[in-house]
Order: C-alpha cells, then structure tokens, then sequence
C-alpha cells in the first residue's frame, strides 16, 4: 500500500478546497485558516485522500518549549520564524492501516524544511505539535521520533487574565536540523 501513497503540497483551490472540507468536516478542531506562512499537505492513495496535515506558524510563548530551547526572549522574538506548528493532522476516520499515522508523519516532516524553503525562502529547524492529553497519547509522534518535552498549563494565547479553563495539551518537538540549538540561540548582534 505504502508504494501508492502520494504526498502532495496543497497548491491551487481545487487541492485548497478539498483540504478544507476534509479538515472541517473530519477534524475535531474544524478548518480554521492560519495567520502568517503555512504549508498543507494532503496524503492520497490511488486517488482517494487518506490524510491531510498542515504546518503554521509557532506558539508565540511556550514556558516548556522557551526553556528546553535555552533561548532569550530577544532570541526568540528575532528567531521564532525558524520554527513551525503542525497545526492539523487527520487520518481518515475510514482508513485503518497500523502504522500509517507514524508513517504519513515521518514522511511529510522529511520533506517539510524544502517545502517551506521553496514557498518562504526561509529555513526551518524546529517543528512543534500540540496534542489534548485527554484525547489522544501521541503514540504516532512518537512513533515518528518526536519528543514530548512537558504540558500545557491549561491557557489559550489569548487569555492573559488566566480566565479560561481549556484542556491540558502536551508538547511535541521535532528537530528538522542537529544544530537548531545553535541557530535559535546564536548571539545576536
């Protein structure tokens, strides 16, 4: 089955189209388009959508990402765009392959620094990912050799006044490069 498998990067509204209805109608979040730079992809086998995954901008401020970093906040005021949030992944409720989820990941990660350096000309060292610990494990991330570096305290981005109660999500890191410490935390000048 892998061998039909075909990743492809969302480009032009029809492949737009067919991301969103599939991400909102399938996904438990819904579609809900990103702010800033963000590179889609869509998993099909022998024609027939299996998965979509997106990557978007990175959280802003994250205590257990910042410190696992080691970074300054100027450092990552000036060098956040260097990492990037996998934002949506959906399986197909109808597809049930074992190791796909793990598999499909992998494989779009791989190709995900290219990616964005084609469309941005920038480049990428980082990917994160945040998961609803009372809804799923993580086991595909960390099938797919991501690490789980800590939780979420329970806020959303916007609640600067801890008013909000929203699920406990655990965070996820990917290096797409061995040096990411060295770029996120290079002196500035």
């Amino acid at each position: 089955m892998r061998e039909e498998l075909r990743i492809e990067r969302v480009e032009g509204a029809e492949a737009a189209r067919l991301f969103k209805g599939l991400i909102g109608t399938y996904h438990y979040l819904g579609y809900q388009q990103a702010q800033g730079a963000q590179v889609k992809y869509l998993v099909t086998y022998r024609e027939r959508p299996v998965a979509c995954l997106s990557f978007g901008p990175a959280a802003f401020k994250v205590a257990a990402r910042d410190q696992w970093i080691g970074w300054s906040v100027p450092q990552r005021q000036r060098r956040l765009a260097w990492v990037v949030n996998n934002d949506r992944f959906l399986l197909l409720p109808w597809v049930a392959v074992p190791n796909l989820a793990s598999w499909v990941l992998s494989r779009c990660v791989r190709r995900l620094r290219s990616d964005w350096q084609r469309v941005y000309q920038q480049d990428l060292v980082l990917a994160e990912t945040f998961i609803e610990r009372d809804r799923f494990q993580g086991g595909c991330y960390s099938a797919a050799n991501w690490t789980c570096i800590g939780e979420s305290c329970g806020r959303g981005r916007n609640d600067r006044f801890r008013q909000k109660s929203l699920p406990i999500k655990t965070h996820w890191i990917y290096a797409l490069r061995p040096d990411f410490r060295q770029v996120l935390c290079w002196p500035l000048t």
